[in-house]
């Protein structure tokens, strides 16, 4: 029994060792798919992490721009607040000289009416035939106080008359003006 449990105990560990290389280099199979399958995945990974990375600096690039526009926005309703202020304002003295302009129209023909019938041309008619008269009965009044003053004291005087026009430089201007053409 000798070399027959020899040969089965080397038969067995020649099975055994078949067993075990056939095993291992299944197992080296298995590990290098494995390997592959890791390396691939890897790659996948990195592919990915590259596209994360991408897409978070895209994201601060878009952050930085929201916050630039966010304070361009800022700027903007602070200038839209001062336009609609300065709109208010005026709006506000528009209303007032509005008013000022409606009490203008109210007063305009008031005025007109005052004015009308006095124009210079017409003070100049009356005048002109006046102021001869008017001169006329100054001198006239003049020549009876010289006469009447060597009267005796105990006479009753009569009142002085006095008769004044009054007239603005240029009417008077006028005036002369007419009576050198006549």
């Amino acid at each position: 029994m000798r070399i027959g449990s020899a040969i089965t105990i080397l038969l067995g560990l020649l099975v055994g060792f078949g067993y075990l290389f056939s095993d291992n280099m299944h197992t080296r199979k298995d590990l290098a798919e494995a390997n592959q399958r890791i390396a691939s995945l890897l790659r996948v990974r990195d592919a990915i992490q590259g596209q994360l990375d991408d897409a978070n600096s895209e994201v601060a690039a878009l952050t930085a721009q929201n916050d630039e526009l966010k304070r361009q926005v800022l700027l903007l309703d602070g200038q839209i607040k001062q336009i609609q202020e300065e709109n208010l304002r005026i709006n506000n003295e528009n209303a007032k000289l509005q008013t000022q302009l409606d009490e203008m129209k109210k007063l305009n023909p008031v005025i007109e009416n005052l004015v009308r019938p006095l124009p210079k041309s017409l003070k100049l008619a009356l005048l002109v035939p006046i102021l001869p008269v008017s001169l006329a009965a100054t001198f006239i009044i003049y020549r009876y106080n010289q006469h009447h003053s060597s009267r005796k004291n105990n006479q009753p005087k009569t009142p002085k008359r006095h008769v004044s026009v009054k007239l603005t430089e240029e009417e008077m201007k006028e005036i002369i003006q007419m009576r050198r053409k006549l």
